[in-house]
């Protein structure tokens, strides 16, 4: 647990893995510290569910689509999702209708080639293009 004590001691909020960790999730749930494990077929989902995952991130969501979270749901629907990869803005609404609770962003975001031309403009208006797509699926009053 030493990389989850260094996590803390640089203050993180929440831990993200990239596979089920069940030594992990359970320190976490432990110490009251939201974790979102990496999973992709139903029984990984439901594992990571079921050890106390905070979400389970959904990876890699685009590989299958919006659909596959609607499919998970079914069965699953006090599973909350978190979907990660390929997530774009115009196509997290269709993540967020199909049951998608939260979003993992990456180099849709946070394109490298933009990051290294210093193009801070660009991640302003891309970040901005992401917050609207997320509020466009709240609820009202929500």
């Amino acid at each position: 647990m030493a990389e989850l004590d260094e996590a803390q001691a640089a203050r993180a909020s929440f831990i993200v893995t990239p596979v089920i960790v069940p030594d992990v999730i359970g320190e976490c749930v432990r110490r009251g510290l939201p974790v979102f494990p990496g999973a992709f077929t139903p029984t990984e989902v439901h594992h990571a569910h079921r050890l106390g995952a905070t979400m389970v991130k959904l990876f890699p969501a685009h590989r299958l689509g919006p659909g596959y979270v609607r499919d998970l749901k079914a069965p699953l629907p006090s599973v909350r999702l978190l979907a990660t990869g390929g997530i774009t803005p115009e196509t997290l609404p269709d993540y967020a209708r199909a049951g998608g609770e939260g979003f993992g962003l990456g180099s849709p975001l946070l394109a490298p080639e933009r990051l290294a031309a210093g193009d801070w403009a660009w991640l302003r208006k891309r970040a901005e293009s992401f917050c609207l797509a997320w509020k466009a699926t709240l609820k009202p009053g929500g």
